[in-house]
């Protein structure tokens, strides 16, 4: 939701700059135009008291993966496979199981719920009270927060090869693909972007 409403106050705030500065404009067109900027600019802070809201009581979206092949026993790993265990308990937006690996999306308000799991263990609870205030990496596409072995990808842009930050959803899109995902959370938001992109749905349809 951030994504799109300042998405949306950029654009009002451009609109009301443009017809400010065309004089051909009538000063009831321009006075027309003030007043639906306003109005946008109200709904915008309607926008943003009901992100705080739910940011309280929900918090951010994390994409999480376990794989069994990149557990080398620390206890970060150890952290991650216990959400996994729990996910129930997390109510997530989205889950894919594989051979060897699982992949949740829940919101990081959540892991409260399974709280007393980390707190005989300090390294894990400061894990914990990360995750649950949303301090984590974050996909540079979707916007959702990124727990897991790994959470970068390499991708080539023009035949530069860097690091970036990508959530495990959205590394499976090529350049075309990631592009429009980007554009799509501009317009309605993390969590309509990664569950769309998680169900292919940035696919074949897009050429992606």
């Amino acid at each position: 939701m951030r994504n799109f409403v300042l998405e949306r106050l950029k654009k009002h705030g451009t609109k009301l700059i443009s017809a400010l500065k065309e004089p051909e404009h009538e000063p009831d067109n321009i006075i027309a135009k003030f007043v639906s900027v306003i109005a946008a600019g109200v709904l915008y802070l309607w926008y943003c008291m009901v992100d705080c809201i739910v940011f309280r009581l929900e918090g951010v979206l994390i994409c999480t993966m376990y794989c069994s092949e990149y557990d080398n026993g620390s206890e970060y790993m150890s952290f991650v496979k216990s959400i996994i265990d729990n996910k129930e308990k997390l109510e997530p937006v989205f889950c894919e199981e594989g051979s060897n690996y699982e992949i949740i999306i829940f919101y990081s308000r959540k892991l409260r719920r399974i709280s007393s799991f980390f707190k005989h263990n300090q390294k894990q609870y400061e894990l914990y009270e990360k995750v649950v205030n949303g301090c984590v990496s974050t996909c540079v596409h979707c916007g959702c927060g990124i727990l897991g072995p790994y959470p970068y990808s390499y991708r080539d842009n023009g035949g530069c090869i860097g690091k970036i930050s990508e959530c495990y959803i959205c590394r499976d899109y090529n350049n075309k693909g990631v592009r429009i995902i980007r554009e799509y959370c501009k317009e309605y938001g993390t969590e309509k972007a990664v569950i769309r992109a998680a169900n292919d749905g940035f696919g074949e349809e897009e050429e992606c």
